[in-house]
C-alpha cells in the first residue's frame, strides 16, 4: 500500500536515523518506503537506510525493468526498484522531488510534463502550443486528380487579418521545429468546410478554398503532443498509446555547489535477541611426561643382585650382634683396669670400645640400605615381565 502523506512509519523511519526534517510527501509498500523530506531523500528497504542530499541530485531515472537510480556528481547514489508500487503515486512523488529540488537548489520549479512528453525532473522543455491564428493567406486552388470533371467552386470571400501575439512557446517551437513525418498529398480526404483558417506546426498557414464557406465548423484540436492533426488522416499505427513499465527520465540537474554526497547507510533493526552465552575455553588435558627410569641392568645381573642383597641383609643383624658385645666387653675391661690403679688404660679401653660399637652399628645401617635398593630395582622388572 502506498500512500503520500507523512504517515507513523515515516516519522520513527526520520527519528530512527536522528532526522528532525518533516517529511513533505511518503511512497511506501510492505518492504520499502521512500520520504522525502525539504532537504533530503531517504530510502528504506530490507538492507538498511539510504539518505540523499537534495542539492547533490543531478539525475533521476528509471530503465525499463523498473530499476530507479539516483545520480550526484560522484556516480549513483541510489539504486531502488519501482516494482510494486502505484504508477500514479510513483510519478506524484517524483514531480514532488522535482519541485523539492528546485527550491532547494534555489532554482524555479519547472512545468509538469505533458501527456506524451518526456518525463522530466530538471528544466523541462518548452511545450510545444497551438499557435493563434494570424494572417492567413489564400494560397491557389489545388487542382483536383484528373479522373473527372472538377466542381464548380464559389469564389473564395477574402480573410480578415486578426493581428496575433506568438507566445514565448510558440516562438521556441517556430524558431526549432522539429522533424515530423510527411504527409502524401493523395492520402488525404476531402476537408469537411471550415470558416476559420488552419495553422499547421511551423508557423505556415494553409486554408484549402473549399474550407472558406458560410457554415462554421469545430476546428480541429491539437493532438497531445502539439500537432494539428488533419481531417481524414489516420494516425500512424506506431502512434497509438500501449501499456509500458513506469519509466521515470530526468534532466540535468545544475547544483549551485557540488560536494560529496552525504549517504549514511545503516542496516534493518531486527528483533531483540539475548546475548548468547559464551562459554569458557576447556584446557586439553596436557600428556604428562613420562617420569624418568633409570635402565633396568640385564636378567643375569639382577639376579645376582638379588642373591648378594640376600647375603649382606643377613649380615645386617650379626653386625649389630657384634657391636653390642663389643661395647659390653670394653666396659667391662675398662671397669677391671680402673679398679687395679691403671686408670688411664681403663679410660682409652672404654674409649675404643665405644668408638667400635657405633662403626659397627653404622655398617649394619648400610647394609640394610644396600639390601632395599636392590629390592627395589627387583620389582620393576617383576612388573615388565608380567605386561
Amino acid at each position: 500500500m502506498t500512500e503520500r502523506t507523512a504517515s507513523g512509519r515515516a516519522q520513527g523511519a526520520l527519528k530512527a536515523i536522528g532526522m528532525d526534517e518533516p517529511p513533505v510527501s511518503v511512497l511506501e509498500r510492505e518492504d520499502a518506503l521512500f520520504i522525502l523530506t525539504p532537504k533530503t531523500l531517504v530510502y528504506q528497504d530490507g538492507g538498511g537506510t539510504r539518505r540523499v542530499t537534495l542539492r547533490d541530485l543531478t539525475r533521476i531515472h528509471s530503465d525499463e525493468q523498473g530499476v530507479l537510480r539516483v545520480e550526484t556528481p560522484a556516480g549513483t547514489a541510489l539504486t531502488a526498484t519501482l516494482l510494486g508500487f502505484d504508477v500514479a503515486q510513483v510519478q506524484a512523488f517524483f514531480v514532488q522531488v522535482r519541485d523539492t529540488t528546485a527550491r532547494a537548489k534555489e532554482q524555479p520549479v519547472s512545468p509538469l510534463p505533458t501527456a506524451g512528453g518526456q518525463k522530466t525532473f530538471g528544466t523541462a522543455p518548452a511545450v510545444p502550443a497551438p499557435e493563434t491564428p494570424g494572417t492567413a493567406k489564400i494560397p491557389p486552388a489545388v487542382t483536383p486528380p484528373a479522373d473527372g470533371p472538377a466542381p464548380a467552386r464559389p469564389p473564395a470571400p477574402p480573410v480578415a487579418s486578426v493581428p496575433a501575439t506568438p507566445t514565448p512557446a510558440a516562438r521556441a517551437e517556430s524558431a526549432a521545429p522539429p522533424p515530423r513525418p510527411a504527409v502524401r498529398p493523395e492520402a488525404v480526404a476531402t476537408p469537411a468546410p471550415v470558416s476559420t483558417p488552419l495553422t499547421e506546426r511551423g508557423g505556415q498557414d494553409v486554408v484549402p478554398p473549399e474550407r472558406l464557406r458560410s457554415t462554421p465548423t469545430p476546428t480541429p484540436a491539437p493532438a497531445a503532443d502539439g500537432r494539428a492533426t488533419l481531417p481524414g488522416v489516420s494516425r500512424p499505427s506506431s502512434e497509438a498509446p500501449s501499456v509500458r513499465p513506469v519509466v521515470i527520465s530526468s534532466s540535468a540537474f545544475t547544483p549551485s555547489t557540488a560536494r560529496t554526497p552525504t549517504m549514511i547507510t545503516e542496516p534493518a533493526r531486527g528483533p531483540e535477541r539475548a546475548p548468547a552465552q559464551v562459554e569458557p575455553p576447556v584446557a586439553a588435558p596436557v600428556p604428562v611426561a613420562p617420569s624418568a627410569v633409570s635402565p633396568t641392568p640385564p636378567r643375569s645381573a639382577l639376579d645376582t643382585l638379588v642373591r648378594q642383597a640376600a647375603v649382606v641383609e643377613g649380615l645386617t643383624g650379626r653386625l649389630r650382634f657384634l657391636g653390642g658385645v663389643l661395647f659390653v666387653a670394653a666396659l667391662g675391661l675398662a671397669a677391671v683396669q680402673y679398679t687395679s690403679g691403671a686408670r688411664l688404660d681403663g679410660l682409652w679401653t672404654l674409649l675404643s670400645g665405644g668408638v667400635g660399637t657405633i662403626a659397627l652399628l653404622a655398617l649394619a645401617d648400610m647394609a640394610r640400605l644396600l639390601a632395599l635398593s636392590a629390592h627395589a630395582q627387583r620389582q620393576p622388572a617383576s612388573t615388565d615381565d608380567d605386561t
